[in-house]
């Protein structure tokens, strides 16, 4: 049974490249059952054994330091808050123009910065839009420009590297239907 999931950031684009099956074997090695993971992009889904999400969070992020060499950072899910992360997007998911995305962050705080700091305007302009609910912030931006714009590069501020990681919502579609 799968009661929580684990999205790492920054591996497989970029610099950290990790195996998913090394991935897997790491956590599987660390006392976690039910061990799977969704795509190559880090999105790992386990039985807790009971532990708490915030201690996971800690124990994964240490494992994956000491197994592979890098500095781990992960936002813990549990099935619940990743549906209702699906289903709370607010805009067309349909498009053939924009990428619908989910940003995760560690706090309401961070999501909050993050929409208190890029003007309306500037969105505006570059065609994209947010909305905010808790720790979740929903983007959706022109296809070809997730890097480009006001928003994006906001959240790539090296600040942020431990506190935030972003999907696409077709990954957690895919997230979903393995839950």
């Amino acid at each position: 049974m799968t009661s929580l999931a684990v999205f790492l950031r920054g591996i497989n684009v970029g610099g950290v490249r990790l195996s998913m099956a090394a991935l897997q074997q790491v956590l599987k090695n660390a006392d976690y059952d039910g061990v799977s993971t969704v795509l190559a992009t880090g999105n790992v889904l386990l039985d807790s054994g009971g532990r708490m999400a915030a201690d996971v969070k800690t124990e994964v992020e240490g494992v994956l330091r000491a197994a592979f060499g890098y500095e781990a950072w992960v936002i813990v899910k549990t099935p619940d808050e990743v549906r209702e992360i699906v289903a709370g997007y607010p805009f067309e998911r349909d498009t053939s123009t924009h990428h619908a995305y989910g940003v995760l962050a560690t706090s309401a705080d961070v999501i909050s910065e993050v929409v208190d700091a890029v003007s309306p305007e500037d969105m505006a302009a570059a065609g994209e839009r947010v909305a905010a609910h808790g720790d979740v912030l929903w983007w959706e931006c022109p296809k070809g420009s997730s890097l480009d714009t006001p928003v994006a590069k906001f959240l790539a501020k090296a600040k942020f590297k431990p506190h935030v990681t972003t999907r696409n919502l077709n990954t957690f579609d895919k997230v979903l239907a393995k839950i």
